[in-house]
């Protein structure tokens, strides 16, 4: 697949915790896909850990029905790692592997979870509104109706992303 500007947008990310003081619960943070240099694509992931933002960028790269993403801080020297199913346009939905190490915790430790990435209106709320969530029914599409994206089965989404994330 050449053309993969269909992924160009952005995305509200939800994976588990990987700080120690965070533990059992989700953190949302935000991604966007815009086109790069030639045919490319960049990436910016961000989160807002314990009140600061920490973003990240990088260049994907789509390899069959994949995509792969090391995404560092500008002067930054710890990368996180994306692994994501290749979605068919319009690419509402991305799932896959979070990899990485911990930014806040008391030494870096390996960490691992899965990622859920929906497409979501663009908006400065986006990035602003990244935070801890307390994963109980309702959370995710509450703050995805936030995003001005209204689940039409919310219970059914809570129920399949959290599934997805917790188990």
């Amino acid at each position: 697949m050449s053309d993969v500007r269909f992924l160009c947008g952005s995305y509200a990310c939800y994976s588990q915790s990987w700080s120690p003081y965070a533990r059992g619960q989700l953190i949302r943070g935000n991604l966007v896909i815009a086109p790069g240099q030639r045919e490319g694509l960049t990436a910016t992931y961000s989160e807002s850990l314990m009140n600061q933002t920490v973003r990240l960028s990088g260049s994907p790269i789509v390899a069959r029905r994949s995509i792969f993403m090391t995404l560092i801080e500008p002067g930054g020297e710890i990368p996180i790692f994306f692994a994501l199913f290749l979605p068919r346009p319009p690419a509402s939905i991305l799932t896959g592997i979070l990899a990485g190490a911990t930014f806040v915790s008391p030494e870096p430790e390996p960490s691992a979870s899965r990622i859920v990435i929906v497409r979501v209106p663009a908006s400065d709320a986006l990035e602003a509104t990244n935070r801890y969530l307390t994963p109980q029914r309702g959370i995710v599409s509450a703050d995805l109706a936030n995003l001005k994206l209204i689940p039409k089965a919310p219970n059914h989404v809570d129920d399949m992303v959290q599934r997805f994330l917790l188990h």
